[in-house]
Formats: structure tokens, C-alpha cells, sequence
């Protein structure tokens, strides 16, 4: 990044491929950036989910709905990335709520929770160590396979439980943490007629062995309610 000249102190905005502006320092030129839109059919598909839920807000939910939610949004504060309360709008609580809902294949929840707070996180350790990563040599997909027998704070049993599971690019060697973009596997439903033994989530992409991969999850219960997601490393290991 490089100064700018005192005489163009004043310019801002973009000209022949450079950004003119200010900062707390003075007045700064750098090159201008034009954002990568792959326009991807899963982008397209968040895009659209997004959009039903927010008219689904407008167009469907009652005056009272629309409270319900505000009432659970201002009794159910969040973290920000520096560690400090953040409450929501009762707007952005039931898009969050629902995004995760219909990405999982539920419902719509368009009645907010009674009883304020998150739903209860499942252990990270039990999920890490009942499941498998593996890169597949026979033709089937590359997936992540979880024994659900060994995570029982997940109510296979209860209708409109969901439990969410998103893969990270290949760890960069030496790393430990990633923070995205994240991939989503799939989701296992909770099912009182016949509760699920097992999930199984092909990978959007070729895994490779010996590679480490983060893996996060997120449990919604059956009112609604997200507990905060959690993420574990696993390396990928061979099935012949």
C-alpha cells in the first residue's frame, strides 16, 4: 500500500484500476479489488434459502410471530469473535435459526423458543472419536462416517432434532485451526419411528489420505435452538 501523493490528498474512489482513500494515518492509494463471484449452484442454492426465509419473515409470520422472536433474540445473547455479548434482532435470530433448518432438511421454524438460551453443545471428544474420515479407493465417495451409539447427547429419537456436519480445505501443515470457507456434508434428522445409527456424509470434494481435514458441527434441538459450533481436526485415513 502506498501513500498518495499530498497535491491528490482529497481524492477518493477508483480510477484507471486504483482505490483512492483515507485512514486514521492520511490519505492512501492502493489497487482496486473486484470481488470473485463463481456464481456456483450452491451459492445460488444459499442465495435462494436466504431469500424464502427473509420473505417467509415478511409474508408469512404473524405480528406476534415477529415478537416471539425479538423476545428470544434480546434473551439469548451471542458471542462476537472478540468475546463480547451480541444481541440480534428478531429478524437476524429467525435467519439463523431457519438457514440452518433448511439446510438440514427441517421444517421451518417459524414460532421462536419459549425459554431463552442455546441448545446444549455436544461434546466435541464424543463425536471426534466415533467418527471416520476416509479416502476411498474402490469408487465410492470419499465421506465421514459418525457412530451416533456414541453420541447420546443427540436425541436420534426426537422429531426435528438435527445434527449439521461441514468439512474445511486440507489443513496447511502445521496448523491447528481453520476458519473457513466451510463445506457442508450433511445433516442427520432425529427420527422417533427410526431413530439413525449412523451419519454418512460424501465429501464435496476428493479427500486424500495422511491429510488432515477440520470438521465442525452444530446441534439444533427440536424447538429451534442451535448450541454453538464446535470443530475438531481428523486425518483422512485409506478404505482399499
Amino acid at each position: 500500500m502506498a501513500k498518495a501523493n499530498p497535491i491528490l490528498a482529497d481524492l477518493r474512489g477508483s480510477i484507471a484500476g486504483n482505490t483512492w482513500s483515507r485512514n486514521r494515518f492520511g490519505a492512501y492509494v492502493r489497487s482496486k479489488v473486484s470481488p470473485v463471484n463463481p456464481n456456483s449452484t450452491r451459492q445460488n442454492q444459499v442465495r435462494t434459502r436466504f431469500s424464502n426465509i427473509s420473505t417467509r419473515w415478511s409474508d408469512t409470520l404473524t405480528s406476534a410471530q415477529r415478537t416471539g422472536w425479538k423476545n428470544y433474540a434480546d434473551g439469548t445473547p451471542l458471542t462476537d469473535q472478540f468475546g463480547n455479548p451480541k444481541i440480534l434482532t428478531g429478524n437476524q435470530m429467525y435467519v439463523r435459526t431457519n438457514t440452518v433448518a433448511l439446510n438440514s432438511g427441517v421444517a421451518a421454524f417459524d414460532t421462536a423458543p419459549f425459554i431463552p438460551g442455546q441448545a446444549a453443545q455436544i461434546p466435541v471428544n464424543n463425536v471426534n472419536g466415533n467418527s471416520n474420515l476416509t479416502d476411498s479407493a474402490s469408487g465410492t465417495p470419499d465421506n465421514l462416517q459418525v457412530v451416533l451409539a456414541g453420541v447420546p447427547q443427540f436425541p436420534t429419537g426426537i422429531d426435528g432434532t438435527s445434527l449439521s456436519f461441514y468439512i474445511g480445505l486440507p489443513l496447511s501443515p502445521g496448523a491447528t485451526y481453520y476458519s473457513g470457507p466451510w463445506f457442508l456434508l450433511g445433516s442427520v434428522l432425529g427420527d422417533s419411528g427410526s431413530p439413525p445409527a449412523q451419519f454418512n456424509g460424501a465429501a464435496p470434494f476428493a479427500l486424500t489420505a495422511g491429510v488432515v481435514y477440520t470438521i465442525k458441527f452444530r446441534y439444533q434441538d427440536g424447538d429451534g435452538k442451535l448450541a454453538p459450533s464446535a470443530q475438531f481436526n481428523k486425518t483422512c485415513v485409506n478404505i482399499p
